[in-house]
């Protein structure tokens, strides 16, 4: 063996040593895409597997962004893992349109470790080995630098996430890995498109770095030890703001977790927005599309005068303050919380609104019936020919506008409510009949003036709300 072959393989077995990568008896999925980084790390995982006790299997994604070259690369890892007798799992992903952008090439790489995960689970393996290496780690700081990213962000790489992604080489230099396949004589592909500068990553490997290199020759190495640095730094805040959210968090029926606002708002800056990640993460999973802003908003919410106001934000999460508190809930565990219902109409009858201990009964009445007096708030009169079944029965929500009888204009629903001086927990009881997508009546408040009926009208709808009757009394028709 090369003294060069030595080395890296030794630098390697550190690598996993340090981080606790591999254990004896680990069944690892292998992501080759057949580039010469990841040629490299079968290479050293199959001459470790008796040294490890582990089984290999191996799995290429197909991106589908190179038409021309793809289907080659995937008879090419096909090929090594029938040469090194290991199972062999792929799968394509969707074809990107010309122009890639930053969002589509996310959703490929969604896809890319959504594959790895199904593959690692329908083999029973423990972990999931990638390629990634020194560069591609300084390459990773400088374009979250670029675009803006905390000291998370900056941290770079992990050797290890959630226990189950491991990265062997995230030690090692290109130039360490090119001089390995050469003395090992390893054949591997080469990737068109990393030639070319067409994407910021690109563009930072050949056109920034170079010029980084003149004014530090150890860049490459000057970043990775600053990744180690905030990594520790990261975790130790982490850990910070996990102590913090174990005292002062409190779980909600619904799932939901809520912090006191004045604990939160005298906590330090750094830890705060921890915080603030760490219960994101906690209800949506992760921190996908939740950026700085997103954060910040969330400070302000707390200082804010508002006493009770809420934040949608993105995967239908929400924040909302209720007087002295944060709660941070899934936005359909807040819609439950708040008695959500729908319900649809198919025709005339009766119909039970359990939620809110309502019955809906539609009927068809005489034309020559004097409606210009309405019997109660809670029943309506209606021209037939200008609502289409279904009809739907919901909550008011966010954004709803209707013209209330006798005006011209259309009004926010919210803002008729708040002109009325109508209790929120009322507002969000109140049942709001539709046709299609069109407000019909606000019932117990107000019918829409569009659906009135006026000397033109043929044929009447009347539409009431009475109270769900207790069990034992007439059954009402089941939705």
């Amino acid at each position: 063996m090369a003294q060069a072959d030595k080395k890296t393989l030794r630098k390697v077995i550190d690598t996993i040593a340090r981080y606790g990568m591999i254990h004896p008896g680990d069944r690892v999925i292998v992501g080759v895409s057949g580039g010469p980084d990841s040629v490299c790390l079968l290479d050293i995982l199959h001459r470790l597997k008796e040294e490890l006790s582990t089984d290999l299997v191996l799995a290429h994604f197909e991106h589908g962004l190179r038409p021309e070259e793809d289907p080659g690369e995937t008879e090419f890892v096909r090929q090594l893992a029938s040469r090194l007798h290991y199972p062999f799992e792929t799968e394509k992903g969707s074809p990107l349109r010309p122009g890639t952008s930053f969002v589509q090439e996310e959703v490929l790489r969604n896809a890319r470790y959504d594959f790895l995960e199904r593959t690692r689970k329908k083999h029973g393996a423990h972990k999931i080995a990638l390629g990634h290496n020194l560069e591609d780690q300084a390459e990773t700081i400088l374009m979250r630098l670029l675009r803006g990213s905390g000291s998370a962000g900056l941290a770079g790489i992990p050797p290890v996430r959630n226990k189950t992604i491991i990265r062997p080489l995230i030690q090692l230099g290109r130039k360490e890995i090119e001089a390995y396949l050469e003395s090992r004589r390893l054949k591997h592909l080469v990737d068109s498109s990393n030639l070319r500068a067409i994407h910021l990553r690109n563009r930072i490997r050949l056109e920034l770095i170079p010029i980084l290199k003149k004014y530090q020759p150890q860049v490459i190495k000057r970043l990775a030890e600053a990744a180690v640095i905030l990594r520790s730094e990261d975790e130790f805040l982490d850990g910070l703001a996990g102590d913090w959210v174990a005292k002062e968090s409190s779980r909600e029926p619904d799932g939901a977790l809520s912090v006191p606002i004045p604990s939160f708002l005298h906590a330090p800056a750094a830890l705060r927005n921890r915080v603030t990640r760490l219960l994101i993460r906690k209800i949506k999973t992760d921190l996908r599309r939740i950026s700085r802003k997103h954060i910040e908003a969330v400070f302000d919410l707390g200082r804010g005068a508002r006493p009770q106001t809420v934040l949608n934000f993105p995967d239908a999460l929400c924040v909302e303050r209720i007087y002295d508190r944060l709660v941070f809930r899934r936005a359909q565990d807040r819609s439950r919380r708040r008695n959500e219902f729908y319900y649809e109409i198919p025709g005339a009858g009766r119909f039970p609104l359990e939620r809110i201990g309502k019955v809906f009964s539609i009927e068809e009445v005489d034309r020559k019936a004097d409606f210009l007096s309405e019997p109660s708030p809670w029943t309506v009169h209606l021209d037939r020919d200008k609502i289409q079944y279904p009809l739907v029965v919901r909550n008011v929500k966010p954004g709803d506008r209707f013209v209330p009888l006798g005006m011209k204009g259309r009004k926010k629903i919210k803002d008729f409510f708040v002109d009325l001086k109508v209790p929120l927990v009322t507002r969000r009881l109140a049942p709001l009949l539709l046709s299609g997508d069109t407000p019909v009546w606000v019932g117990g408040f107000r019918l829409d003036d569009r659906f009135k009926v006026t000397d033109d009208t043929k044929e009447v709808l009347r539409v009431s709300l009475s109270p769900l009757l207790a069990p034992g009394g007439n059954q009402t028709e089941t939705i």
